[in-house]
């Protein structure tokens, strides 16, 4: 994107960037002049730290929404995750056990199953395995347990010791995932308390609602509180857009919205007064009407959001949708304004990767023709909505995060230029002993999560002793963990098969299709099955079937794969059937249900 774009007479025409600012402000005015509610923005894990710390300002303090979501509906809990105590490469590459539940790290997150890899070939560290499929690391693991979709919670309880939940995952009709050595081992691997242990969690799974895996995340931490956790979310900074506060509940700095919104107001002048949407939840508002503008920050909902459908369903029903983006998209299509921003190597900032490491990024080209830095856009849009005049100069934004948040004291703009390495949150010359002390303050509770955790209790912020006085510490373990609650799996159904829905390295999201040279790298969708159910409905490796859901149909090849377990069925994400541009495995998804269950037929 070249040039500020925006709509008239049913067409997106060049107009200047005056135009398109105010005709992107008028349309948060008009949606926010009631209520704040109106308004949301989705996506912003694209951006550098700095932009996505503008955007909050903008949407935060001047807007005062909180419907705000760097994750599209595949992520976990941003809460969560913030409060999580956190690990960093090298603990899990020299750790003593590392725990893996995020799925097939050589397609997820490819560097750090790298580094694993060498850590288990060459070093001591033991690997123990959840997964719904086999992935590159299985033949490495000590252990590997097969976990059907549904059931994570219940493995992790049994992991633990609990028998019971042992004897009940034998109960399903093509008897239990895993054997009783793979337990045992599994079990010898991890210490009583969790030291030594390294846990990598992510959201393996789309087919299988966020909720399932953020309840096994929790039992692994109320239980081995020594434990430390990598979280391994998808797309590149997204880290930092949880710790900038572009996620539901959540400000600035790992701190919950109802905790520090006096703080934020008294630096932007407001903030949010209640939490906010995700970013299905906006989805369904902007359907129903409820909300009125979406802002996309990098992002295209109709090539990415689990539930491609919602989307289309969402963006024709939206009065105003402002794109802020450097590439183009089948989104644009219902764009009513477009901002063009620069995107990678054509702006400075910093970002923040999956340990918590922020590292600084230099300008490598000039954006082409008008497009401008996302600090600037969100700036002039602050300024056009009476918010005043706000800093854009980057350096300067990067020393007022460290400034305004407890996770980045001592992370200013000059730090980062003297660490050729980033500095880790927490850690490191530049982040000040005692920043951070998740055992500091009592719990806070967690919007999506009610049912899994214990009641809120109030919340004590002290000041930080080594931050700007008064800044609202950040959360930590003892903010989401109260008392084990019992996790109800969803009853099997004998005559479906659960479904898993798998990320690839080479898919047809939005970087692979801007690139034609790798096109070639991208497999068509098929539907791995083990070779039982195949010969349950008569079918052999390599016909065709056909997978049916509540949601959609589809005629796929079967491959035979004795690693599949029994009574689910493996579809990669993002992948298209023989002659359809239809993302197949996200049509059968239904985010509303804890699992996606098919059936298979064969023709």
């Amino acid at each position: 994107m070249t040039s500020p774009l925006l709509r008239r007479d049913g067409e997106l025409v060049e107009v200047t960037w005056d135009e398109a600012i105010t005709a992107a402000a008028d349309a948060i005015r008009r949606a926010s002049a009631s209520s704040p509610d109106g308004v949301g923005a989705i996506g912003g894990a694209a951006l550098t730290n700095e932009a996505q710390y503008q955007w909050a300002r903008l949407l935060k303090g001047v807007v005062r929404t909180d419907n705000v979501d760097a994750q599209l509906g595949d992520g976990l809990d941003a809460v969560l995750v913030a409060a999580l105590p956190r690990a960093t490469i090298d603990d899990a590459a020299s750790a003593r056990t590392v725990l893996l539940m995020a799925g097939d790290l050589h397609d997820e997150l490819p560097v750090l199953f790298l580094r694993l890899r060498e850590a288990a070939v060459a070093k001591s560290t033991v690997l123990v395995e959840l997964a719904a499929t086999p992935t590159r690391l299985s033949r490495l693991a000590r252990a590997s347990l097969g976990v059907r979709p549904g059931d994570m919670p219940d493995a992790v309880a049994a992991l633990l010791g609990d028998d019971d939940t042992v004897r009940r995952l034998a109960t399903h009709p093509e008897g239990a995932s895993f054997d009783a050595l793979q337990l045992d081992l599994a079990r010898e691997a991890l210490s009583s308390d969790g030291a030594g242990v390294v846990v990598v969690v992510g959201r393996p799974n789309v087919a299988e609602s966020g909720l399932v895996v953020e309840a096994a995340i929790l039992r692994l931490a109320r239980a081995l509180p020594k434990a430390r956790f990598l979280v391994g979310l998808r797309r590149g900074n997204v880290a930092g857009a949880i710790d900038l506060g572009l996620a539901p509940g959540l400000l600035p700095g790992r701190v919950r919205r109802d905790a520090a919104s006096a703080w934020f107001a008294r630096r932007w002048g407001g903030a949010p007064g209640s939490d906010g949407r995700g970013a299905i939840g906006q989805l369904r508002a902007l359907a129903d009407g409820s909300q009125t503008c979406v802002v996309l920050l990098g992002c295209d909902p109709l090539a990415d959001a689990v539930d491609p459908a919602l989307a289309e369903a969402a963006l024709s029903a939206s009065s105003d949708v402002v794109v802020a983006t450097g590439h183009g998209g089948p989104s644009l299509a219902h764009a009513s304004v477009v901002l063009p921003a620069a995107v990678a190597h054509e702006r400075d900032g910093s970002t923040t990767n999956l340990e918590g490491r922020v590292l600084r990024l230099g300008q490598k080209l000039a954006a082409p023709g008008q497009a401008w830095p996302d600090t600037d856009i969100a700036a002039e849009l602050i300024t056009a909505l009476g918010g005043g005049d706000v800093e854009t100069d980057v350096a300067s934004l990067t020393d007022e995060i460290a400034n305004a948040c407890s996770t980045h004291a001592g992370i200013t703009a000059g730090a980062l230029r003297g660490a050729d390495d980033g500095v880790v949150i927490g850690r490191g010359a530049a982040a000040p002993r005692g920043a951070l002390d998740p055992t500091a303050f009592p719990g806070v509770q967690s919007p999506g999560l009610d049912g899994l955790r214990a009641p809120a209790g109030a919340v004590g912020l002290p000041a930080d002793p080594v931050a700007t006085p008064g800044a609202p510490r950040s959360l930590g373990p003892t903010d989401v963990l109260g008392a084990d609650e019992a996790f109800a799996a969803p009853p099997h159904d004998a005559y479906s098969l659960r479904l898993v829905a798998t990320r690839r390295l080479y898919d047809r999201g939005a970087a692979v299709e801007a690139s034609p040279s790798l096109h070639a790298l991208v497999e068509t969708a098929s539907v791995r099955v083990n070779p039982y159910d195949l010969d349950r409905i008569g079918a052999h490796d390599g016909a065709d079937v056909r997978i049916r859901s509540s949601r959609a149909v589809a005629v796929l090849r079967a491959v035979a794969d004795p690693a599949v377990i029994k009574g689910t069925v493996c579809i990669g994400l993002n992948l298209d059937a023989t002659g359809e541009a239809d993302r197949v495995a996200t049509r059968f998804i239904d985010p509303d249900q804890l699992v996606t269950e098919v059936r298979m037929e064969s023709l």
